[in-house]
């Protein structure tokens, strides 16, 4: 079976640390192989972002990413939905 696991940060660069780690220890452990993330708006973290590739996990950043990890990402061309939404 499939695990899933769920983080709020409040965009908290604090809390995503902590979440962070914790996440470490499971994909230490093997049993997390993947991570879908939003990263909050600073590159504080970026190194534990890059300590989780390193391991291993596959991740997927939403929104934000760090062009120095390799990963997928998800984001919206903000400037082309604002012009679509004044048409």
């Amino acid at each position: 079976g499939s695990r899933f696991l769920l983080y709020d940060t409040g965009n908290s660069p604090e809390r995503e640390a902590e979440s962070l780690r914790r996440l470490q220890t499971f994909v230490a452990r093997g049993t997390i192989r993947g991570i879908i993330a939003c990263p909050v708006g600073s590159n504080i973290n970026e190194a534990a972002y890059a300590q989780l590739a390193a391991a291993g996990c596959s991740l997927v950043f939403v929104d934000r990413y760090f062009a120095e990890i390799p990963a997928d990402r998800v984001s919206s061309d903000n400037e082309s939905g604002a012009r679509k939404v004044v048409q």
